[in-house]
Parts: C-alpha cells; structure tokens; sequence
C-alpha cells in the first residue's frame, strides 16, 4: 500500500513538471531542489544513468537520451535555457555552475558511414565548472572542456579547451585565452 501511496505522489509531481520519462529498463535521477519551467523529455535505456545536480533550472524544452547503459551527469547549480539536446551514448559529464544558452546540441556519438558497418563512433564529453556555452553551439564527441570557459554563440566544439578560455568560430577556436571567468558569481 505504502508503495502505491508513493508511486501515485511521484506521478503527480512528474505530471506537475511536465515531466516525460521513456525507458525500457532502469534509470536514476537525483534532482533535489530543481526548478523545471519548461518540458523535461528524458529516454533512458539498457540501464542508463542520468544524474542532475542540485539547484539545476531550465526555462524551455530540455531533451536528455542516455542509451546503451551509459551516463549523463550534470553538475550542481547548472542552467539549461530552451531547446537544448544531449544524447549520450558513451559518458557525458558536465560540471557545476555551468550555464547552457538555448538550442545547443552536446553529444559524444557520431555515425560511421561505411557501407556494412553503421554503427557508432562514440567518445566521452567533459565539460568543466564554470563553463559558458552559448546559443546555438554544438559539443562534439571525445572533448574536454576546462573549467572557466566561454564558447561563444553558434560554435561548433571539436577539440579539447584549455582552462579560463573563450572559443568561437566552426571550428571553435581559442580567440582569448588565460581569462579569468566570473560566471560563479
């Protein structure tokens, strides 16, 4: 009774965040203290993992996919703004008191295109504290972004940033670096 109790209470709190959840196996989500203003679409499967932080927002539509028993973890105090998609198919670890403008693309897959092998290519994706990703921006599979870092708006990332950088272009490249980032403030 007590869990019939319990799983009708996560329903209406789910309902109420406007929460929709797909999976075909097991998922955990730890999100304590959240404020989810738009459409939370998360698909997990084969065991995946998403974590969320503590104190993470979003403001619009925030789509997660986790598959094939890996992970997604976003760090404490992160802000998603609208439309925002990460797809995992390896690992994607994104730090504390980041800050994820609206329509940015982070995953760390990409198709292989020979004929007879249509598989994945898949590569962890950090990205550290303090990390600023601008609108429309794109994280590409196997790159570590350092903490204190501001890619700017409409970048495509295809390689590692060193720490208390500011990235721009497609492909992002350093246009200042040894910054020092106030985003924690």
């Amino acid at each position: 009774m007590a869990v019939k109790v319990f799983l009708r209470c996560m329903y209406t709190f789910i309902k109420f965040l406007k929460v929709r959840i797909r999976l075909s196996a097991s998922i955990k989500i730890k999100a304590p203290q959240n404020r989810w203003r738009g459409k939370l679409d998360i698909v997990c499967d084969h065991e995946s993992t998403i974590c969320i932080g503590k104190r993470c927002s979003s403001r619009g539509f925030t789509h997660l996919e986790s598959i094939y028993g890996e992970k997604i973890v976003i760090g404490n105090d992160t802000f998603i703004n609208r439309n925002v998609s990460i797809t995992s198919l390896k690992s994607i670890v994104i730090g504390n008191k980041c800050l994820i403008a609206n329509n940015v693309v982070i995953v760390d897959h990409d198709h292989n295109f020979y004929l007879g092998n249509r598989g994945f290519i898949t590569r962890n994706v950090t990205i550290g504290n303090n990390v600023w990703i601008g609108a429309n921006s794109v994280v590409l599979k196997g790159v570590q972004i350092a903490e204190n870092v501001v890619v700017a708006a409409g970048s495509v990332v295809t390689k590692d940033i060193p720490k208390n950088s500011v990235v721009a272009g497609n492909p992002a490249v350093i246009i200042k670096s040894n910054t020092h980032s106030n985003l924690s403030k």
